[in-house]
């Protein structure tokens, strides 16, 4: 359909309750734990990025002054997943952040060959024995702000 450039920007379950809402993690990868992504890609374990890509993106967030880390994602479609023990397991598989997207997003990029890129911002905190909320949701201007950040990413990838 013409698309050659994705910018995705969306927030997930922080798995360090030091990741501070709304901290932004620039996606190098995907703990793949859903099934989107086999749809399109044969499987793996991990799945990543375009470090080209990820590499520009980096480029404009510092020369910009915006703070970031880089990191994996674990995908997982199913909230009830995302127990103590598969945390700390992940957690020591190197994800900092919990979604449901970034697998099968990274897999369809490759899959129809587009260039595609991703930030995160920390969201709710799934780290301890209970969640914690953090008022996530409610943080419009960070949401906002990254929608706009995003925006001039594409024009950056």
């Amino acid at each position: 359909m013409g698309i050659n450039k994705v910018v995705f920007c969306g927030g997930g379950g922080v798995l360090d309750k030091e990741i501070k809402v709304g901290q932004l993690l620039l996606v190098e990868g995907a703990i793949r734990d859903e099934g989107f992504s086999y749809h399109y890609i044969e499987p793996s374990r991990y799945i990543y990025t375009d470090p080209v890509i990820t590499d520009k993106i980096a480029k404009y967030l510092s020369d910009n002054g915006i703070s970031f880390t880089r990191g994996l994602t674990w995908t997982t479609d199913a909230i009830f997943r995302e127990t103590v023990a598969r945390i700390k397991q992940r957690k020591s598989e190197g994800a900092k952040i919990v979604e449901m997207e970034q697998a099968g997003c990274i897999a369809v990029s490759q899959f129809r060959g587009f260039d595609y890129g991703a930030i995160i911002y920390g969201g709710d905190d799934v780290s301890g024995d209970e969640w914690n909320n953090r008022g996530w949701r409610s943080r419009k201007g960070i949401r906002c702000d990254l929608v706009m950040l995003c925006k001039k990413l594409v024009e950056v990838i």
